[in-house]
């Protein structure tokens, strides 16, 4: 029994991103622009090396050297999140930015424009279509329209 638990706790962070569309994240995380190139932090080692084996020039670092921490479970109320879920983003402060997840297959991108604006970053025209205002992560607000 303890070497089925062992078997699916190795296999689970491989599986929850089987169907993560890396080159569509990673157009859209390149997309975000700063006056200096970004750095990200995860812990999750087979997601980095998902990025990594596309050679798509997202740079991945430790945390201390990290301006963004990208779908982790490390908390931090210094440095801009990516978190994992529509949820988190909905329920969260300012400082989480943005959230990619996988639902019923198919990966979602949303980044919430004013957060970004209060941190000093822009995402190129192209990508602007996963850019979502405030107010819709408001229910009361988004009722109000």
């Amino acid at each position: 029994m303890k070497k089925v638990v062992f078997c699916w706790l190795l296999l689970l962070p491989i599986l929850s991103f089987a169907d993560l569309n890396v080159n569509k994240v990673t157009k859209v995380l390149l997309s975000i622009e700063q006056n200096k190139p970004l750095k990200y932090f995860n812990e999750n080692i087979s997601l980095i090396d998902k990025f990594q084996l596309n050679s798509n020039g997202l740079h991945f670092s430790s945390f201390e050297e990290a301006d963004i921490i990208f779908m982790s479970s490390v908390k931090s109320s210094s440095k801009l999140i990516i978190t994992d879920s529509y949820e988190k983003l909905q329920k969260s402060n300012k400082s989480v930015i943005g959230a990619v997840y996988v639902k019923k297959e198919r990966t979602h991108i949303f980044l919430v424009k004013e957060r970004l604006e209060e941190n000093g970053l822009t995402v190129s025209p192209n990508m602007e279509k996963y850019l979502i205002s405030e107010c819709y992560l408001n229910l009361v607000c988004l009722l109000s329209l």
